[in-house]
């Protein structure tokens, strides 16, 4: 069961990646696959007991960031929250959310971020569209810390 969950989140990490760098749309359904499969993950690798508490609190966590980007964007940039990030950037950050404890969670949010700002200063003459492909970047940078955390059975992102 764990080995599907994985394969399956792992598919949809992949294909969120190349959907978000090569079309900057990524279908919802890959969303939701993945929101699942990680969940569920979560609930198999993690402690049981305390996963409501960890979901909590990482929506707990959100909430301001996403009040404090909503009130930039509106304040500062004078546009709309969805010009400005895309829903599958938010539905991302809701999954990663769910599926990890809350310290793996704030950990790989901080991480993810930085990998994706240093991929798109690397990558960003080579792309036409001016938008950064957020949740794509997020997603390979996801991708490849579950199939390192596979063949390092000694580190866990559900043991913290």
């Amino acid at each position: 069961m764990e080995l599907l969950l994985l394969l399956s989140s792992l598919l949809c990490l992949g294909f969120i990646f190349l959907q978000d760098v090569k079309d900057r749309s990524v279908s919802l359904l890959l969303f939701i696959i993945n929101f699942i499969a990680l969940g569920l993950l979560h609930y198999l690798k993690g402690n049981r007991q305390l996963l409501i508490g960890h979901i909590a609190i990482n929506f707990c966590i959100l909430t301001p960031i996403i009040l404090v980007l909503y009130a930039y964007v509106k304040i500062v940039l004078k546009t709309s929250l969805e010009e400005s990030i895309g829903l599958g950037d938010l539905f991302w950050t809701l999954a990663l959310a769910f599926g990890f404890p809350t310290l793996s969670f704030m950990v790989l949010l901080a991480f993810s971020f930085l990998f994706s700002l240093g991929l798109h200063l690397v990558y960003k003459s080579k792309y036409t569209n001016p938008l950064v492909p957020l949740a794509g970047y997020q997603s390979l940078f996801l991708l490849l810390l579950l199939v390192t955390n596979e063949l390092f059975p000694g580190l866990s992102l559900y043991a913290i």
